[in-house]
C-alpha cells in the first residue's frame, strides 16, 4: 500500500510538470494570438473602419469591411494592411499571428489530453503491479 501511493504521487508530480509547461505555452500562445488580434484592430480602426488591401493599379477593392489601396501613403500602418497572397486569400501579419499560434493552442490542447490519459494508464498500471 505504501509503495503504491509512493508510485501514484511520483507520477503524479512528473505529469504536474508537464501540464504546468503546457500550461505556460498555453497561455504566451494566448497572449500572441491577442497581439495578433491588436494588429488588425490597429489597421481597421486608423483606416475608417475598414482593413486596408494592397493590390495591382488595376485592381480596385472596396467592400463595407475592406479597401484597396496602391501606394502606402494612403493607409494608416500599411504594414499591417492585408498583404500577402495565399492560395485565394489575403492575410495580414495580425492574421498569420492569430493562425499559427492558434494553431500551436490545438497541438498544446492535444498534448495535454494525452498527459492525463498518460497518468491514468500509469496508475491503473502500478495499481496492476502491485498485486
Amino acid at each position: 500500500m505504501k509503495n503504491e501511493v509512493k508510485f501514484i504521487g511520483n507520477e503524479i508530480i512528473k505529469s504536474q510538470h508537464k501540464i504546468i509547461n503546457l500550461q505556460v505555452c498555453f497561455s504566451v500562445a494566448m497572449v500572441i494570438i491577442m497581439v495578433g488580434m491588436c494588429f488588425n484592430f490597429l489597421a481597421i480602426s486608423n483606416n475608417e473602419g475598414r482593413m486596408p488591401v494592397l493590390t495591382d493599379k488595376n485592381i480596385n477593392y472596396v467592400t463595407d469591411t475592406h479597401i484597396s489601396y496602391q501606394d502606402s501613403n494612403e493607409v494608416v500602418y500599411p504594414f499591417l494592411s492585408d498583404r500577402f497572397y495565399a492560395v485565394k486569400y489575403i492575410w495580414s501579419i495580425g492574421d498569420i499571428v492569430m493562425v499559427c499560434f492558434t494553431m500551436t493552442l490545438i497541438i498544446v490542447g492535444v498534448f495535454l489530453v494525452i498527459s492525463f490519459s498518460g497518468l491514468k494508464k500509469k496508475i491503473k498500471q502500478g495499481k496492476k503491479d502491485e498485486k
